[in-house]
């Protein structure tokens, strides 16, 4: 899904509690910290990962800083509406209430 719109994320790696995941895919995607941690959903995700079947845990964040682009992360954006998205997370987004 290169050059496709997604929410940052990452694999859980071992022995890495979720919320400490989220904190490192915030520092290592979006070069920010993230506190005030709320779990905002959780989806399965059959079809969307063409890696194989994933459980996507979504969290609502408070940023320390402005988000950039760091790490793989090619782009950062807002958006009032929902663009095109890679890795069947439009659904997501939209059963999330989010836009």
């Amino acid at each position: 899904f290169a050059g496709s719109w997604h929410l940052p994320g990452s694999f859980v790696l071992r022995g890495e509690r979720l919320e400490e995941c989220a904190q490192r895919v915030a520092r290592e995607e979006l070069g920010t910290r993230v506190v005030a941690i709320k779990l905002a959903g959780v989806f399965d995700n059959i079809e969307g990962d063409p890696r194989g079947h994933v459980i996507d845990v979504v969290y609502e964040c408070v940023l320390t800083d402005e988000p950039s682009a760091v790490g793989d992360t090619a782009e950062v954006g807002w958006f009032s509406k929902l663009p095109e998205m890679g890795f069947g997370q439009a659904e997501m987004v939209k059963k999330l209430g989010v836009l």
